[in-house]
């Protein structure tokens, strides 16, 4: 084949710009991820509040949701990242610590969070309070 009959050229031209428009559908098809920032801290003291349990769940949910993949878990600074499709948002983040209240923040769109949880006052189950002094039992001491 040779290059100056003008059928190769066409063919050849064609070849490319239908290569080009595969790649084009390809790219556009993959889906766009964006990573949510945030940091947690206590909304008495402003101290970063590692080990916070983070989960994304969209306001509208797809078919086959897995929340697993969209967790994520507080550093020792209390920042956590989550990379999330932009098709989801906006999503509701559900956070839990142990020892604070769980909280529920929409987030819109990509970008950065700053969510403050407050102490549980809720005691827990393990703790053993002492005895109240009326309830220590008989006494030998008399009126």
């Amino acid at each position: 084949m040779r290059l100056d009959q003008p059928w190769y050229r066409l063919l050849l031209w064609f070849s490319l710009g239908l290569a080009a428009a595969v790649a084009a559908v390809i790219i556009c098809s993959l889906p766009s991820v964006e990573p949510l920032l945030g940091r947690t801290y206590d909304a008495v003291t402003n101290t970063p509040l590692p080990g916070v349990e983070v989960t994304v769940w969209p306001i509208s949910l797809p078919e086959g949701y897995d929340p697993a993949k969209y967790d994520a878990e507080s550093g020792p600074d209390g920042r956590f990242s989550i990379e999330i499709p932009k098709a989801l948002y906006p999503v509701t983040l559900s956070l839990r610590a142990g020892g604070y209240e769980p909280k529920q923040v929409v987030a819109a769109g990509p970008g950065n969070l700053a969510v403050a949880l407050n102490r549980s006052d809720v005691v827990p189950l393990w703790t053993v309070l002492p005895p109240e002094p009326e309830d220590v039992g008989p006494t030998t001491e008399k009126p």
